[in-house]
């Protein structure tokens, strides 16, 4: 398989692309460009001017804004199959950053001629609007949880959500990498009081940890602090 058939291949098993004909395919994948980026290394920063859409194909995006004095919140995690960058008609990112957080494929091409596409292809269109949506709602949540929950049950709303898009349900383990460092960006807190609250729920039996592997001990445990609180 060439690298052009390797592409055609990943799109095809995307989701929010199934269903389109070969000739859509085809013509998606043209102006696709594949590109490996590796652990920790960045997609783009906010004070590059670029203009592209991106999908990633394998591995897991952290997508957030970095402060004047360098400090990072991460808004989100994106996976396997998820769009991000300058979609539709939006000039600049929805985050200052992204981020690989393991190795990762990804394809790109610029913003004017994803917007060609959707306009070619409204069922795509209708698709890509619907998983913007969901986004707000992310969005939105956080935004929520910063203002009116406590670090402890927004770490634990977080790993629930991990869980659930990224769970090994056999062992429990969450599939995506994350240091406490990573937690602490996505929960808007610092590592030491992310660290602190990570012990107390491995102590409580809810979690378990190594390095960069989180385990859910007690699913019942996190959903106690997720809806209580």
């Amino acid at each position: 398989m060439n690298q052009n058939e390797m592409k055609l291949w990943y799109l095809k098993n995307i989701q929010v692309f199934k269903g389109l004909s070969d000739e859509e395919m085809r013509r998606i994948n043209e102006r696709m460009i594949m590109k490996n980026y590796q652990k920790r290394e960045y997609i783009y920063l906010s004070s590059e001017n670029l203009d592209k859409v991106f999908v990633i194909k394998k591995g897991n995006v952290e997508i957030g804004y970095i402060d004047e004095g360098g400090r990072e919140l991460a808004i989100d995690i994106l996976g396997k199959g998820e769009i991000f960058g300058a979609v539709m008609g939006r000039e600049g990112y929805l985050g200052g950053y992204a981020r690989a957080i393991d190795k990762a494929l990804i394809c790109h091409m610029p913003r004017q001629e994803f917007e060609e596409i959707l306009q070619r292809f409204p069922n795509l269109s209708y698709r890509i609007l619907k998983l913007l949506g969901l986004k707000i709602n992310v969005l939105e949540n956080k935004l929520q949880n910063l203002v009116f929950k406590d670090v402890k049950t927004r770490i634990c709303e977080l790993l629930y959500n991990l869980y659930r898009k990224s769970g090994d349900p056999d062992t429990g383990r969450i599939k995506i990498p994350l240091t406490h460092q990573d937690i602490a960006n996505l929960v808007g807190s610092t590592r030491e009081t992310a660290s602190v609250y990570l012990s107390e729920l491995k102590k409580e039996g809810v979690i378990d940890y190594e390095r960069k592997n989180i385990q859910i001990v007690s699913l019942r445990g996190l959903e106690r602090y997720v809806h209580e609180n």
